[in-house]
């Protein structure tokens, strides 16, 4: 059965059962398949669509277990698909965070991470499938692996993490003098400061971190703003763990600039 939370509409996937507690939406009746979880709605909006931001509660990563969260996009046809999936994976000491999959291929993605607002580290590679980056392979369910390319991106060293929130956010600027959209996305968790290693690099302290990834289109392609495709949905399914709280959703308008 579905339910309205934040004025999102959400349904239970798998097995799970969801509820409103406290103020808080609850999933439950979650198995060890991982593939279990809720599906949150977005609504289409203006011209560019919706961004959408989860805010979760503090003890979500403290057992062993995994959430994968699944962008489903609408394209102008009509046609549904999967944009990006993100995992997040909890193995003894550490915890991984991989990125798998995109709308549009980009000519630039960047790992970033930031404390109090400034940036601490920005590194930025040309493809995002480069066979010679780091990646991992994660158990999804019913004996099936997922590979995520690239996007090892960090290990958790020091403490137990407390991941509060996850953000995926979409910003379309067009350039009239050179008449291109830049088209750009951004994926990011902001937990209280850890430090963390970037695989294959240092150690960092940061509060915020994840990936961006941009496009520029050109005027040939005679497109405009509404002609990307729109945020449809957000899937996030859990592993090894019971239930989880999502404490609030937020949905917010695409940006749109002229520059």
């Amino acid at each position: 059965m579905s339910v309205i939370f934040n004025g999102a509409t959400c349904y239970p996937v798998g097995n799970a059962q969801l509820s409103i507690v406290s103020g808080k939406l609850k999933v439950s009746n979650i198995g060890n398949t991982g593939l279990d979880g809720v599906t949150i709605m977005v609504p289409e909006g203006g011209n560019g669509g919706n961004n959408i931001s989860i805010q979760y509660e503090d003890k979500l990563y403290n057992s062993q277990g995994s959430l994968t969260e699944t962008l489903m996009y609408k394209s102008n046809e009509g046609n549904i698909f999967t944009a990006i999936e993100k995992v997040t994976k909890r193995e003894g000491d550490y915890i991984f965070y991989g990125y798998s999959g995109f709308l549009l291929p980009p000519e630039k993605f960047r790992l970033f991470g930031d404390l109090d607002g400034d940036p601490v580290f920005d590194d930025e590679t040309d493809n995002d499938f480069n066979p010679a980056l780091p990646s991992f392979l994660s158990y999804i369910g019913y004996g099936l692996m997922a590979l995520y390319y690239g996007y090892k991106l960090y290990k958790e060293i020091t403490q137990a993490p407390k991941i509060t929130s996850s953000e995926h956010s979409i910003v379309i600027t067009y350039n009239s003098q050179t008449e291109e959209y830049t088209y750009s996305e951004t994926y990011s968790t902001d937990p209280d400061p850890v430090q963390l290693e970037v695989i294959g690099d240092q150690t960092y302290t940061v509060d915020t971190w994840g990936i961006k990834k941009s496009s520029v289109i050109p005027s040939s392609f005679n497109v405009q703003p509404q002609d990307f495709a729109k945020l449809k949905s957000l899937t996030l399914k859990a592993k090894d763990f019971s239930e989880f709280n999502i404490e609030s959703i937020s949905i917010s308008p695409v940006q749109i600039t002229t520059v």
